[in-house]
Protein backbone atom coordinates (compact mmCIF):
# COMPACT_ATOMS: atom_id res chain seq x y z
CA UNK A 1 0.00 0.00 0.00
CA UNK A 2 0.95 3.55 -1.00
CA UNK A 3 -0.07 7.07 -1.38
CA UNK A 4 -0.44 8.47 -4.67
CA UNK A 5 2.26 11.45 -3.53
CA UNK A 6 4.65 8.51 -3.05
CA UNK A 7 4.13 7.63 -6.79
CA UNK A 8 4.66 10.86 -8.28
CA UNK A 9 7.82 11.20 -5.78
CA UNK A 10 9.44 7.81 -7.42
CA UNK A 11 8.98 9.13 -10.81
CA UNK A 12 10.48 12.66 -9.72
CA UNK A 13 7.34 14.13 -10.42
CA UNK A 14 5.98 17.36 -8.86
CA UNK A 15 2.25 15.92 -7.25
CA UNK A 16 -0.56 17.49 -7.94
CA UNK A 17 -1.32 20.60 -6.25
CA UNK A 18 -5.11 19.14 -5.17
CA UNK A 19 -4.38 17.78 -1.74
CA UNK A 20 -7.22 15.31 -2.27
CA UNK A 21 -5.38 14.21 -5.50
CA UNK A 22 -2.19 13.43 -3.77
CA UNK A 23 -3.41 11.86 -0.77
CA UNK A 24 -5.23 9.04 -2.83
CA UNK A 25 -4.35 5.56 -0.99
CA UNK A 26 -3.82 3.31 -3.19
CA UNK A 27 -3.74 -0.81 -2.39
CA UNK A 28 -1.14 -2.15 -5.17
CA UNK A 29 -0.03 -2.50 -8.65
CA UNK A 30 -2.29 -4.55 -11.74
CA UNK A 31 -1.80 -5.00 -15.09
CA UNK A 32 -4.93 -6.97 -16.04
CA UNK A 33 -8.51 -5.63 -15.52
CA UNK A 34 -10.31 -8.86 -14.96
CA UNK A 35 -8.67 -8.95 -11.58
CA UNK A 36 -7.94 -5.42 -10.93
CA UNK A 37 -9.10 -4.45 -7.05
CA UNK A 38 -10.84 -0.70 -6.37
CA UNK A 39 -7.98 0.95 -5.47
CA UNK A 40 -4.90 -0.15 -7.25
CA UNK A 41 -2.96 1.58 -10.06
CA UNK A 42 -3.42 0.49 -13.45
CA UNK A 43 -0.52 0.06 -15.31
CA UNK A 44 -1.95 0.49 -19.15
CA UNK A 45 1.06 -2.26 -20.68
CA UNK A 46 1.59 -2.84 -24.58
CA UNK A 47 2.36 -6.57 -25.68
CA UNK A 48 2.46 -8.18 -28.74
CA UNK A 49 -0.91 -9.88 -27.71
CA UNK A 50 -3.01 -6.37 -26.17
CA UNK A 51 -2.70 -2.60 -25.67
CA UNK A 52 -3.81 -2.17 -21.96
CA UNK A 53 -4.70 1.24 -23.30
CA UNK A 54 -7.61 0.05 -24.69
CA UNK A 55 -8.98 -1.12 -20.86
CA UNK A 56 -8.34 2.00 -19.27
CA UNK A 57 -11.92 2.53 -19.19
CA UNK A 58 -13.20 -0.80 -17.90
CA UNK A 59 -9.91 -0.10 -14.97
CA UNK A 60 -11.67 3.60 -14.18
CA UNK A 61 -15.03 1.80 -14.14
CA UNK A 62 -13.50 -0.69 -11.29
CA UNK A 63 -12.03 1.36 -9.36
CA UNK A 64 -8.38 2.24 -10.34
CA UNK A 65 -6.62 4.77 -8.53
CA UNK A 66 -5.01 6.13 -11.09
CA UNK A 67 -3.60 5.10 -14.04
CA UNK A 68 -0.17 4.66 -15.63
CA UNK A 69 -0.04 5.44 -19.42
CA UNK A 70 1.94 6.24 -22.64
CA UNK A 71 -1.10 8.12 -23.80
CA UNK A 72 -3.79 9.39 -21.40
CA UNK A 73 -7.36 8.86 -22.84
CA UNK A 74 -9.96 11.51 -22.37
CA UNK A 75 -13.06 11.27 -20.49
CA UNK A 76 -11.08 9.67 -17.77
CA UNK A 77 -12.16 11.01 -14.67
CA UNK A 78 -9.05 9.20 -12.00
CA UNK A 79 -5.56 10.42 -12.27
CA UNK A 80 -3.91 9.48 -15.76
CA UNK A 81 0.13 9.67 -15.24
CA UNK A 82 1.75 9.54 -18.31
CA UNK A 83 5.29 7.54 -18.62
CA UNK A 84 7.69 6.78 -21.12
CA UNK A 85 6.75 2.60 -20.16
CA UNK A 86 4.14 1.86 -17.34
CA UNK A 87 6.42 -1.25 -16.00
CA UNK A 88 9.94 1.09 -15.63
CA UNK A 89 7.43 3.10 -13.56
CA UNK A 90 6.09 0.54 -11.35
CA UNK A 91 9.84 -0.58 -10.93
CA UNK A 92 10.83 3.22 -10.09
CA UNK A 93 7.75 2.48 -7.65
CA UNK A 94 9.12 -0.49 -5.85
CA UNK A 95 12.49 0.58 -5.64
CA UNK A 96 11.30 4.06 -3.65
CA UNK A 97 9.59 2.33 -1.82
CA UNK A 98 11.96 -0.35 -0.15
CA UNK A 99 14.29 2.93 0.55
CA UNK A 100 11.26 4.58 2.56
CA UNK A 101 11.03 1.56 4.66
CA UNK A 102 14.97 1.03 5.37
CA UNK A 103 14.51 -1.01 8.17
CA UNK A 104 11.85 -3.80 6.10
CA UNK A 105 14.89 -7.58 5.61
CA UNK A 106 14.20 -8.34 2.29
CA UNK A 107 14.32 -12.20 1.21
CA UNK A 108 14.75 -13.50 -1.97
CA UNK A 109 14.55 -16.87 -3.21
CA UNK A 110 15.44 -18.25 -6.92
CA UNK A 111 16.82 -21.31 -8.21
CA UNK A 112 15.53 -23.97 -11.06
CA UNK A 113 12.69 -25.56 -9.49
CA UNK A 114 11.39 -25.18 -5.79
CA UNK A 115 11.06 -21.52 -5.20
CA UNK A 116 7.67 -21.22 -5.07
CA UNK A 117 7.63 -23.53 -1.72
CA UNK A 118 10.28 -22.48 -0.53
CA UNK A 119 9.29 -19.37 -0.49
CA UNK A 120 5.82 -20.26 1.34
CA UNK A 121 7.56 -22.09 3.70
CA UNK A 122 10.35 -19.26 4.63
CA UNK A 123 7.51 -16.44 5.01
CA UNK A 124 5.23 -18.47 6.84
CA UNK A 125 7.87 -19.52 9.54
CA UNK A 126 9.21 -15.51 9.68
CA UNK A 127 5.05 -14.59 9.89
CA UNK A 128 5.38 -16.39 13.79
CA UNK A 129 7.69 -13.24 15.14
CA UNK A 130 7.23 -10.93 12.08
CA UNK A 131 4.67 -8.55 10.04
CA UNK A 132 5.45 -10.33 6.64
CA UNK A 133 4.53 -9.58 3.18
CA UNK A 134 5.29 -11.82 0.52
CA UNK A 135 4.43 -12.82 -3.29
CA UNK A 136 1.49 -14.05 -4.11
CA UNK A 137 1.57 -17.36 -6.42
CA UNK A 138 4.70 -18.00 -8.88
CA UNK A 139 4.83 -13.23 -8.80
CA UNK A 140 8.36 -13.61 -9.79
CA UNK A 141 9.14 -11.63 -12.73
CA UNK A 142 9.43 -7.83 -14.06
CA UNK A 143 5.67 -7.05 -13.55
CA UNK A 144 4.98 -9.44 -10.36
CA UNK A 145 7.82 -8.60 -8.12
CA UNK A 146 7.01 -4.61 -8.43
CA UNK A 147 3.38 -5.71 -7.37
CA UNK A 148 4.52 -7.74 -4.52
CA UNK A 149 6.44 -4.72 -3.36
CA UNK A 150 2.96 -1.90 -3.38
CA UNK A 151 0.89 -4.27 -1.61
CA UNK A 152 3.55 -3.70 1.56
CA UNK A 153 2.05 -1.94 4.15
CA UNK A 154 4.17 0.65 6.50
CA UNK A 155 3.97 -2.13 9.31
CA UNK A 156 5.46 -5.39 7.40
CA UNK A 157 9.03 -5.90 8.89
CA UNK A 158 9.99 -8.64 6.67
CA UNK A 159 9.44 -8.99 2.04
CA UNK A 160 9.74 -12.28 1.04
CA UNK A 161 10.04 -12.32 -2.79
CA UNK A 162 10.52 -14.97 -5.63
CA UNK A 163 12.93 -14.86 -8.61
CA UNK A 164 12.71 -16.05 -11.41
CA UNK A 165 15.04 -15.50 -14.69
CA UNK A 166 14.71 -16.22 -18.37
CA UNK A 167 17.89 -15.23 -19.13
CA UNK A 168 21.66 -13.40 -18.07
CA UNK A 169 21.19 -10.03 -16.40
CA UNK A 170 17.63 -10.55 -15.20
CA UNK A 171 17.90 -10.92 -11.70
CA UNK A 172 20.73 -8.84 -11.51
CA UNK A 173 18.55 -6.06 -12.49
CA UNK A 174 16.17 -7.13 -9.72
CA UNK A 175 18.60 -6.78 -7.27
CA UNK A 176 19.65 -3.36 -7.98
CA UNK A 177 16.32 -1.85 -7.52
CA UNK A 178 15.37 -4.32 -4.78
CA UNK A 179 18.47 -4.90 -2.67
CA UNK A 180 17.67 -8.02 -1.04
CA UNK A 181 19.80 -9.05 2.37
CA UNK A 182 18.88 -12.27 2.36
CA UNK A 183 19.45 -14.78 -0.79
CA UNK A 184 18.68 -18.05 -0.78
CA UNK A 185 18.66 -20.50 -3.91
CA UNK A 186 17.03 -23.94 -4.19
CA UNK A 187 18.88 -25.60 -7.24
CA UNK A 188 20.17 -25.23 -10.52
CA UNK A 189 18.51 -27.96 -13.19
CA UNK A 190 17.29 -28.22 -16.69
CA UNK A 191 15.00 -25.71 -16.66
CA UNK A 192 14.85 -22.71 -19.43
CA UNK A 193 17.34 -24.41 -21.49
CA UNK A 194 16.02 -24.07 -24.34
CA UNK A 195 16.62 -19.74 -23.43
CA UNK A 196 19.93 -20.45 -21.43
CA UNK A 197 21.87 -22.55 -23.75
CA UNK A 198 23.41 -24.68 -21.41
CA UNK A 199 23.67 -25.36 -17.34
CA UNK A 200 26.20 -23.19 -16.79
CA UNK A 201 24.03 -20.32 -18.07
CA UNK A 202 21.47 -21.04 -15.71
CA UNK A 203 23.66 -21.66 -12.97
CA UNK A 204 25.36 -18.06 -13.69
CA UNK A 205 22.38 -16.68 -13.66
CA UNK A 206 20.38 -17.85 -10.54
CA UNK A 207 24.37 -16.90 -8.88
CA UNK A 208 23.23 -13.44 -9.07
CA UNK A 209 21.30 -13.35 -6.66
CA UNK A 210 24.00 -13.96 -3.67
CA UNK A 211 26.47 -12.04 -5.99
CA UNK A 212 24.13 -8.96 -5.47
CA UNK A 213 24.09 -9.57 -1.63
CA UNK A 214 25.76 -6.77 1.02
CA UNK A 215 28.48 -8.08 3.02
CA UNK A 216 26.47 -8.28 6.03
CA UNK A 217 23.76 -10.17 4.12
CA UNK A 218 23.53 -13.85 4.30
CA UNK A 219 23.39 -16.14 1.09
CA UNK A 220 21.45 -19.30 1.95
CA UNK A 221 22.20 -22.68 -0.33
CA UNK A 222 21.17 -25.57 -1.09
CA UNK A 223 24.64 -28.01 -0.20
CA UNK A 224 23.40 -30.89 -1.80
CA UNK A 225 23.12 -28.78 -5.35
CA UNK A 226 26.87 -29.08 -6.94
CA UNK A 227 26.20 -25.58 -8.73
CA UNK A 228 24.54 -24.30 -5.80
CA UNK A 229 27.31 -25.31 -3.81
CA UNK A 230 29.43 -23.57 -5.61
CA UNK A 231 28.07 -19.99 -5.34
CA UNK A 232 29.42 -19.57 -1.91
CA UNK A 233 32.71 -18.54 -3.60
CA UNK A 234 31.11 -15.54 -5.65
CA UNK A 235 29.41 -14.08 -2.54
CA UNK A 236 30.59 -10.82 -0.27
CA UNK A 237 27.72 -12.40 2.26
CA UNK A 238 28.16 -14.43 5.03
CA UNK A 239 26.85 -18.36 3.47
CA UNK A 240 24.68 -21.04 5.49
CA UNK A 241 24.49 -24.45 3.08
CA UNK A 242 21.28 -26.86 3.55
CA UNK A 243 20.76 -30.46 2.69
CA UNK A 244 20.30 -34.00 3.52
CA UNK A 245 23.56 -34.89 1.87
CA UNK A 246 26.78 -34.28 3.87
CA UNK A 247 27.59 -31.98 6.12
CA UNK A 248 25.27 -28.64 5.86
CA UNK A 249 24.85 -26.08 8.48
CA UNK A 250 21.37 -27.27 8.61
CA UNK A 251 20.91 -30.51 8.27
CA UNK A 252 18.00 -33.63 8.16
CA UNK A 253 18.18 -37.31 8.96
CA UNK A 254 15.82 -39.78 9.51
CA UNK A 255 13.18 -38.48 6.92
CA UNK A 256 9.91 -40.46 6.88
CA UNK A 257 6.58 -40.14 4.98
CA UNK A 258 3.65 -40.51 7.66
CA UNK A 259 0.38 -42.15 6.79
CA UNK A 260 -1.17 -38.88 6.88
CA UNK A 261 1.01 -37.27 4.29
CA UNK A 262 3.12 -35.18 6.28
CA UNK A 263 6.60 -35.04 6.26
CA UNK A 264 8.48 -35.85 9.53
CA UNK A 265 12.17 -35.62 10.31
CA UNK A 266 15.33 -34.64 12.70
CA UNK A 267 17.09 -31.46 12.34
CA UNK A 268 20.45 -29.87 13.21
CA UNK A 269 21.07 -26.70 13.37
CA UNK A 270 24.41 -25.26 14.81
CA UNK A 271 24.36 -26.77 18.42
CA UNK A 272 19.89 -26.95 18.04
CA UNK A 273 18.35 -29.99 17.34
CA UNK A 274 14.64 -30.86 16.90
CA UNK A 275 12.12 -32.91 14.77
CA UNK A 276 10.02 -30.92 12.15
CA UNK A 277 7.09 -31.59 10.75
CA UNK A 278 5.13 -30.51 7.12
CA UNK A 279 2.94 -30.59 5.04
CA UNK A 280 4.77 -30.57 2.40
CA UNK A 281 5.13 -34.17 0.98
CA UNK A 282 8.61 -35.80 0.61
CA UNK A 283 12.18 -34.58 -0.23
CA UNK A 284 10.84 -31.27 -1.88
CA UNK A 285 9.17 -30.43 1.66
CA UNK A 286 12.20 -31.24 3.37
CA UNK A 287 14.68 -28.60 1.49
CA UNK A 288 12.11 -26.29 1.94
CA UNK A 289 11.84 -26.66 5.77
CA UNK A 290 15.53 -26.36 5.95
CA UNK A 291 15.47 -23.34 3.95
CA UNK A 292 13.13 -21.94 6.14
CA UNK A 293 14.77 -23.27 9.01
CA UNK A 294 18.16 -21.25 7.89
CA UNK A 295 16.00 -17.99 7.08
CA UNK A 296 14.55 -18.07 10.42
CA UNK A 297 17.54 -18.44 12.58
CA UNK A 298 19.17 -15.91 10.47
CA UNK A 299 16.94 -13.54 11.44
CA UNK A 300 16.79 -14.60 14.71
CA UNK A 301 14.23 -17.20 15.42
CA UNK A 302 14.24 -20.32 17.50
CA UNK A 303 13.59 -23.95 16.88
CA UNK A 304 10.53 -23.79 18.37
CA UNK A 305 9.13 -20.73 16.57
CA UNK A 306 10.77 -22.75 13.74
CA UNK A 307 8.67 -25.64 14.20
CA UNK A 308 5.24 -24.24 14.53
CA UNK A 309 5.74 -22.32 11.58
CA UNK A 310 6.84 -25.03 9.92
CA UNK A 311 3.45 -27.10 10.89
CA UNK A 312 1.56 -24.47 9.56
CA UNK A 313 2.78 -24.30 6.11
CA UNK A 314 0.77 -25.92 3.35
CA UNK A 315 1.20 -27.54 -0.34
CA UNK A 316 0.90 -24.09 -2.89
CA UNK A 317 -1.99 -25.34 -5.45
CA UNK A 318 -0.37 -27.63 -7.91
CA UNK A 319 2.97 -28.53 -6.53
CA UNK A 320 2.94 -31.87 -4.74
CA UNK A 321 -0.74 -30.98 -3.03
CA UNK A 322 -2.21 -34.34 -1.71
CA UNK A 323 -5.08 -34.69 -2.27
CA UNK A 324 -8.66 -36.64 -2.57
CA UNK A 325 -9.20 -38.32 -6.19
CA UNK A 326 -11.64 -40.34 -8.38
CA UNK A 327 -12.85 -44.16 -7.44
CA UNK A 328 -11.21 -43.21 -3.76
CA UNK A 329 -7.48 -43.00 -5.03
CA UNK A 330 -5.01 -40.33 -4.03
CA UNK A 331 -3.80 -37.88 -6.23
CA UNK A 332 -0.97 -36.02 -5.91
CA UNK A 333 -1.33 -32.81 -8.26
CA UNK A 334 1.79 -31.49 -8.97
CA UNK A 335 0.76 -30.39 -12.32
CA UNK A 336 1.55 -26.67 -12.57
CA UNK A 337 4.70 -26.76 -13.90
CA UNK A 338 7.81 -29.58 -14.52
CA UNK A 339 11.27 -30.15 -15.27
CA UNK A 340 12.81 -33.85 -15.24
CA UNK A 341 14.67 -32.91 -11.72
CA UNK A 342 11.37 -31.84 -10.30
CA UNK A 343 9.15 -34.91 -12.12
CA UNK A 344 11.64 -37.52 -10.56
CA UNK A 345 11.60 -35.83 -6.89
CA UNK A 346 7.65 -36.02 -7.37
CA UNK A 347 8.17 -39.99 -8.71
CA UNK A 348 9.58 -40.48 -5.54
CA UNK A 349 6.97 -38.77 -3.30
CA UNK A 350 5.03 -41.62 -4.83
CA UNK A 351 6.73 -44.41 -4.53
CA UNK A 352 6.38 -43.15 -0.79
CA UNK A 353 2.93 -42.62 -0.59
CA UNK A 354 2.21 -45.43 -2.27
CA UNK A 355 0.60 -48.13 -0.19
CA UNK A 356 -1.50 -51.11 -0.95
CA UNK A 357 -2.52 -49.80 -4.12
CA UNK A 358 -0.67 -49.06 -7.83
CA UNK A 359 1.50 -45.84 -8.50
CA UNK A 360 0.14 -43.83 -11.90
CA UNK A 361 2.27 -41.40 -13.00
CA UNK A 362 0.79 -39.15 -15.85
CA UNK A 363 3.22 -36.72 -17.59
CA UNK A 364 3.11 -34.13 -20.17
CA UNK A 365 5.34 -32.77 -22.22
CA UNK A 366 8.53 -30.20 -20.42
CA UNK A 367 8.86 -27.54 -22.66
CA UNK A 368 11.48 -25.13 -23.27
CA UNK A 369 14.21 -27.37 -23.21
CA UNK A 370 15.34 -27.23 -26.90
CA UNK A 371 17.85 -29.60 -28.32
CA UNK A 372 17.85 -31.22 -24.53
CA UNK A 373 14.27 -32.53 -24.62
CA UNK A 374 14.70 -35.83 -26.40
CA UNK A 375 17.23 -36.45 -23.62
CA UNK A 376 15.28 -35.33 -20.43
CA UNK A 377 12.09 -37.20 -21.42
CA UNK A 378 13.87 -40.32 -22.09
CA UNK A 379 15.97 -40.16 -18.63
CA UNK A 380 12.29 -39.14 -17.09
CA UNK A 381 11.09 -42.19 -18.75
CA UNK A 382 13.94 -44.29 -16.67
CA UNK A 383 13.35 -43.05 -13.22
CA UNK A 384 9.26 -43.65 -13.80
CA UNK A 385 10.20 -47.28 -14.69
CA UNK A 386 12.02 -47.03 -11.16
CA UNK A 387 8.80 -45.68 -9.22
CA UNK A 388 5.98 -46.19 -10.94
CA UNK A 389 3.55 -49.03 -11.76
CA UNK A 390 1.58 -47.22 -14.63
CA UNK A 391 2.82 -44.58 -16.90
CA UNK A 392 0.67 -41.90 -18.79
CA UNK A 393 2.20 -39.78 -21.57
CA UNK A 394 0.37 -36.51 -23.10
CA UNK A 395 2.51 -34.72 -25.63
CA UNK A 396 4.47 -35.28 -28.56
CA UNK A 397 8.13 -35.13 -26.24
CA UNK A 398 6.58 -37.28 -24.31
CA UNK A 399 6.91 -40.07 -26.72
CA UNK A 400 10.67 -40.49 -25.30
CA UNK A 401 9.32 -40.73 -21.65
CA UNK A 402 7.44 -43.31 -22.82
CA UNK A 403 10.55 -44.94 -24.98
CA UNK A 404 12.79 -44.14 -21.84
CA UNK A 405 10.56 -46.17 -19.65
CA UNK A 406 10.26 -49.29 -22.37
CA UNK A 407 13.97 -49.60 -22.34
CA UNK A 408 14.60 -49.42 -18.67
CA UNK A 409 12.34 -52.44 -18.25
CA UNK A 410 8.63 -51.36 -17.62
CA UNK A 411 5.89 -53.33 -19.20
CA UNK A 412 4.76 -51.92 -22.77
CA UNK A 413 1.34 -52.70 -22.14
CA UNK A 414 1.70 -50.34 -18.51
CA UNK A 415 2.45 -47.91 -20.83
CA UNK A 416 -0.01 -45.65 -22.80
CA UNK A 417 0.29 -42.56 -25.20
CA UNK A 418 -1.58 -39.86 -26.13
CA UNK A 419 0.26 -37.70 -29.02
CA UNK A 420 -0.24 -33.88 -29.04
CA UNK A 421 1.19 -30.68 -29.39
CA UNK A 422 0.41 -27.93 -27.01
CA UNK A 423 0.06 -25.41 -30.03
CA UNK A 424 -2.94 -27.30 -31.13
CA UNK A 425 -5.13 -26.69 -27.93
CA UNK A 426 -8.27 -29.31 -30.02
CA UNK A 427 -5.90 -31.98 -29.86
CA UNK A 428 -4.73 -31.12 -26.61
CA UNK A 429 -7.83 -31.07 -25.00
CA UNK A 430 -8.71 -34.21 -26.64
CA UNK A 431 -5.67 -35.88 -25.34
CA UNK A 432 -6.36 -34.64 -21.59
CA UNK A 433 -10.04 -36.08 -22.04
CA UNK A 434 -8.70 -39.84 -23.38
CA UNK A 435 -6.40 -39.74 -20.10
CA UNK A 436 -9.69 -38.78 -17.97
CA UNK A 437 -10.94 -41.93 -19.56
CA UNK A 438 -8.32 -44.14 -19.19
CA UNK A 439 -8.07 -43.03 -15.59
CA UNK A 440 -11.65 -43.58 -14.90
CA UNK A 441 -11.32 -47.25 -16.05
CA UNK A 442 -8.31 -48.14 -14.65
CA UNK A 443 -7.86 -46.29 -11.11
CA UNK A 444 -8.80 -48.15 -8.20
CA UNK A 445 -9.32 -47.91 -4.51
CA UNK A 446 -6.62 -46.78 -2.69
CA UNK A 447 -4.32 -46.19 -6.23
CA UNK A 448 -2.01 -43.40 -6.70
CA UNK A 449 -2.12 -40.69 -9.32
CA UNK A 450 0.37 -38.01 -9.79
CA UNK A 451 -0.10 -35.60 -12.59
CA UNK A 452 2.80 -33.44 -13.70
CA UNK A 453 3.56 -31.64 -16.80
CA UNK A 454 4.81 -27.87 -18.17
CA UNK A 455 1.96 -25.37 -17.20
CA UNK A 456 1.96 -25.05 -21.07
CA UNK A 457 0.44 -28.86 -21.81
CA UNK A 458 -2.58 -27.61 -19.43
CA UNK A 459 -2.62 -30.94 -17.04
CA UNK A 460 -3.77 -29.09 -13.76
CA UNK A 461 -7.02 -28.96 -16.03
CA UNK A 462 -6.79 -32.80 -15.75
CA UNK A 463 -5.79 -32.67 -11.94
CA UNK A 464 -8.74 -30.53 -11.45
CA UNK A 465 -11.37 -33.31 -12.70
CA UNK A 466 -9.66 -35.83 -11.28
CA UNK A 467 -10.25 -34.39 -7.69
CA UNK A 468 -12.81 -34.55 -6.14
CA UNK A 469 -13.61 -31.63 -3.76
CA UNK A 470 -11.92 -31.34 -0.31
CA UNK A 471 -13.97 -29.62 2.58
CA UNK A 472 -10.56 -28.44 4.11
CA UNK A 473 -9.61 -26.95 0.81
CA UNK A 474 -12.86 -24.84 0.75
Amino acid sequence: MFMLVDLYRALRRDPPQSPTVAGIACTGLSHDTRILQPGEVFLALRTDQRDGHDFIPDAAAKGAAAILCQRPLPDIRIPQIRVRDPNDAAWKLASYLVRQRSNMRIVAITGSYGKTTTKEAIATVLAERFAVCRALGTENNEIGIPRTVARCVPEDEVLVLEMGAQWRGEIAGYCRRIRPHVGVVTAVGPVHLELFGSLDRVQHAKAELVQALPARGTAVLNGDDPRVRQMSATTRADVVTYGVEGMADVSAQNVKVLPEGWTQFDVQAGSDRGQLKTQVLGQAGVYAALAATAVGRTLGLTLDEITKGLANVRPAPGRLHVRQGRNGSILLDDAYNANRVSATLALQSLAQLGGQGRKFAVFGDMLELGEYASEEHRLLGEAAARYADRLVTIGNDSAATAAGARAAGMDPAHITEFVASHADDDALEAALDSAETLLKKEVKQHDVVLIKGSHGMGLYRLAERWALVDPAEG
